[in-house]
């Protein structure tokens, strides 16, 4: 399992709003971390979780590079739930019934809806 690279773990770009919203999303994939170690489940989790890091180092990177769209870093996000949900172990022998799947993807959402309705004040709302 991939963790944030320490760089990643308190992303800054200067703008409380757009840090908020980071902090935000490191606490979900902390919080996610921690219930995979917690809980039985599927290697498609473990696939989806670390892309899911890889997605968010990205962002980071890109935000304190400068070079950094929130509308297309959200749309990502979007693409990257839309194209993986539900993982290919859902239903199947695979599945451990974990829950985490859903967990994990109503977080997500929940963290863009934030962003569309104009919500930029990072708060965590995490129910792992």
């Amino acid at each position: 399992m991939r963790r944030l690279r320490r760089s990643s773990r308190n992303p800054s770009t200067g703008d409380p709003g757009i840090d908020g919203r980071h902090r935000a999303l490191v606490g979900i994939i902390g919080e996610m971390a921690t219930a995979l170690q917690t809980t039985e489940h599927c290697q498609d989790m473990n696939d989806f979780y670390d892309d899911l890091v890889e997605l968010a180092e990205q962002r980071f990177d890109d935000a304190a590079q400068g070079e950094w769209v929130e509308t297309e870093s959200d749309a990502r996000f979007q693409e990257f739930l839309n194209e993986r949900m539900p993982l290919p172990a859902r239903d199947g022998p695979a599945c451990k019934d974990c829950g985490l799947c859903e967990l994990l993807e109503e977080q997500v959402t929940d963290w863009l809806a934030g962003a569309a309705a104009g919500s930029r004040s990072g708060e965590n709302v995490s129910s792992f």
